[in-house]
């Protein structure tokens, strides 16, 4: 972690988590969308407080309708018309209706940064993102496994830092 320990220029530190949600009943497409929106509502209303979405892409799973266990077709990225994370699950909500036999194995939140700087409000672009993903049908007759991470990228520069004896130090020149 030699970054932590810079006295001047530039550093690109990346801030992200990882977790692995286990519930709902497998088996069942209906108690497997329910558990994504739970879930995706659980993250969203933290989430809209630091960050404006960028755009929303999912992959979907079409089973087949005599042997739910087996994939007809699967839709890569499709980007969703959503603009404001509030959009995201009526959307959802919408596209599972409309596709019989559904299964969404991932869905990506590209979002931009809220940063606060003396009273005024920057927008970082494409600065984070929130993953949710699934396994296929493969596993429908277990438990559902949502695997969730979240990321930042933010390069931040400050002109100004206290070093480990709270001194203030000027970060615009090597130090000597």
């Amino acid at each position: 972690m030699e970054d932590w320990n810079k006295t001047w220029g530039y550093s690109g530190l990346v801030g992200e988590w990882y977790i692995e949600a286990s519930g709902g009943k497998g088996n069942i497409l209906q108690e497997r969308f329910k558990y994504l929106i739970q879930t995706l509502d659980f993250l969203i209303c933290p989430l809209q407080v630091f960050h404006k979405l960028y755009t929303v892409r999912v992959d979907l799973s079409i089973l087949d309708d005599k042997n739910i266990g087996e994939e007809k077709s699967f839709v890569e990225d499709l980007e969703l018309e959503s603009k404001d994370m509030i959009e995201i699950i009526p959307e959802l909500e919408k596209i599972f209706i409309s596709h019989v036999n559904c299964l969404f194995t991932k869905v990506n939140l590209e979002l931009n940064t809220i940063v606060l700087e003396q009273n005024k409000e920057l927008i970082l672009p494409e600065s984070a993102e929130l993953y949710i993903g699934t396994e296929s049908s493969s596993s429908l007759d277990t438990e559902v496994d949502l695997f969730v991470s979240y990321s930042t990228f933010i390069d931040v520069w400050l002109s100004k830092t206290l070093d480990r004896n709270k001194n203030q130090r000027d970060n615009t020149s090597p130090s000597q």
